[in-house]
């Protein structure tokens, strides 16, 4: 099949749209170059990253022990770190308005998936536990369980599986049954498996 050959039109449109995108990766750069050489920058805070912004991440200062000790700082990245995820922990100084990552600790684990193009992503790091949860209604798919499990174990995750709306099981017995075969099916291989509602605050204790 021959490769659909674009119009002028739609050439020009696609250098314009890359044209754009490269300006505003090279103004990124000078303004965090400019950032690091101003001298206004504070000294050097270990942080965790709690949320991704296109090119800004969105960084709370830690202790010793990895506890939030500040309020979030929007932080731009040197552009060695472009693929910094919600967990990773960093290194950040700050101004009295903005924010720069300047270098980021190695990962314990990391959760990653495909995107629409088949390139694999990371979506966070540093998990301490993966809380996977599922309820009778709408009905439960193993398959789709069992995948979470999959990248529960090859990031080194411990999972932890909630089946909600326990609250249901008295209206049918089936339900009851159904239940209790998923929970004994993933028992007997090892996972710990919670029954919750909050209709009854049961299990989330």
């Amino acid at each position: 099949m021959s490769k659909r050959k674009l119009t002028r039109q739609q050439a020009w449109r696609i250098e314009k749209i890359q044209k754009e995108r490269l300006d505003r990766a090279s103004r990124h750069k000078v303004q965090v170059e400019d950032l690091l050489e101003s001298g206004a920058l504070g000294q050097e805070q270990a942080g965790r990253v709690v949320a991704r912004f296109g090119k800004q991440v969105e960084v709370v200062a830690v202790d010793g022990l990895g506890q939030p000790i500040a309020e979030p700082v929007r932080c731009h990245l040197r552009a060695n770190l472009s693929s910094l995820v919600t967990g990773d922990q960093v290194v950040f100084q700050t101004t009295d308005d903005a924010g720069i990552v300047t270098a980021c600790e190695p990962r314990r684990n990391v959760l990653e998936r495909p995107d629409s193009r088949g390139v694999i992503k990371a979506m966070a790091a540093n998990i301490d536990q993966l809380v996977i949860v599922t309820a009778l209604e709408p009905a439960p798919q193993p398959e789709l369980l069992d995948r979470y499990l999959v990248a529960t174990e090859v990031a080194g995750i411990p999972p932890l599986i909630v089946m909600n709306k326990v609250d249901l099981l008295r209206q049918s017995e089936v339900n009851r049954n159904f239940l209790a075969a998923i929970k004994n099916l993933y028992e007997i291989i090892g996972y710990t498996v919670v029954e919750a509602t909050t209709k009854e605050t049961g299990g989330l204790d």
